[in-house]
Order: C-alpha cells, then sequence, then structure tokens
C-alpha cells in the first residue's frame, strides 16, 4: 500500500494508476511490493539502488509539496552502471497538481534511453533526464524534470512545459516511493 496515494490521495489516484499499469502487468495475478520508501528508508540513491536495483518492473511514486503526485513505470530492472536501459512500455505519469491538470499518461518516445542507472542518482527516466530524483532529495533542489525522451504532457509544446511540477524544472521531494511488481501465484 503506498504511504502518499493513502495519506495525500484518494481511490480515483489508485484506480487511475492501476489503469495506466494494466496493460503493462507482468502477470496475471500481480501485485505490489515497496522496495524502497523514502521517508522511512531515507532518502540516499545508496538505499534506493541496495533496496531496488535487479527487482524487475517497478513504479515510482514521487510527492512534491505543495502538491503534486507523479512518477514512472519501467519494466526493466534498475542498476547503477551509468548506462540507459532500453523499453517500449516505460511511461511518466501525473496523478494530481495544485493546477488542476487531469491525471496524465506520458509515453515513452525513445525506447533506447527509458531509464538511466547511476549509483549517485535516484530513479532517472529518459534520455536528458526527463524525471530525475537526485540523492538527498528531500533536501535539496537538484531533481528535475523535462521532456526528452518521453512525451510532453498532453497540451504542452515543449521539453519545459511541465505542468506535473508546476513548470518548475528543479523541485524538492517531499517523499518518494518505488514498488516493483510480483506474481502472487508464486507465494
Amino acid at each position: 500500500m503506498s504511504s502518499i496515494l493513502s495519506n495525500y490521495g484518494n481511490v480515483s489516484y489508485f484506480q487511475t494508476i492501476s489503469e495506466y499499469l494494466s496493460p503493462v502487468l507482468k502477470y496475471n495475478d500481480s501485485y505490489w511490493l515497496r522496495c524502497w520508501h523514502g521517508r522511512t528508508d531515507g532518502f540516499g540513491s545508496a538505499t534506493f539502488h541496495t533496496k531496488c536495483d535487479g527487482k524487475g518492473p517497478t513504479v515510482t511514486i514521487v510527492l512534491v509539496k505543495p502538491f503534486y503526485v507523479f512518477g514512472g513505470y519501467t519494466d526493466v530492472p534498475w542498476h547503477q552502471t551509468r548506462t540507459y536501459s532500453s523499453s517500449t512500455v516505460s511511461f511518466l505519469y501525473s496523478l494530481y497538481n495544485i493546477k488542476g491538470y487531469q491525471p496524465a499518461k506520458m509515453k515513452i518516445k525513445v525506447t533506447s534511453s527509458a531509464i538511466y542507472g547511476d549509483p549517485g542518482f535516484g530513479p532517472t527516466f529518459g534520455r536528458g533526464n526527463d524525471l530525475h530524483i537526485d540523492t538527498w532529495s528531500s533536501t535539496t533542489s537538484r531533481s528535475y524534470a523535462t521532456a526528452n525522451s518521453y512525451e510532453p504532457p498532453p497540451g504542452c509544446p515543449g521539453a519545459n512545459c511541465i505542468f506535473y511540477v508546476d513548470g518548475a524544472t528543479y523541485f524538492q521531494v517531499e517523499d518518494i516511493e518505488v514498488f516493483y511488481e510480483k506474481d502472487r501465484r508464486a507465494l
């Protein structure tokens, strides 16, 4: 269960993210286990990699104040090799923002650059880092969002039109969670 969606969301957030994930589920009877929670595990990139590398399909949920909930999904495992990984199904999404924009799913455009693995970075999606979570993201404003490898949000003409963080390129993370997909039949 997501602490972010439970504490800051409502049932529609669960429904929306379930709709986004449904076409890419690896297992018919999937469930999601949290491998990293910034607030309880610490926000360091080393902790993220220790807990989530090699886990397979993951969904990242980010909370930025005053109130933005967004993130990304990838079917390829996180790693620390300072290389990009390919995917045809990875995506970014926005569930809520204070401007009132509707939830949105941004599909991958440059499939060779779906995610980037680096020991000094948290979850990082896309070449040019469409969504980059920096180490210690709760105490710095070095995390950022652009639109390069992923489609820009609907109605946005270019890379700097990122409504899910109020148009700001850089932001400070209030909380973050990463979940990985498991097969319930393997219990």
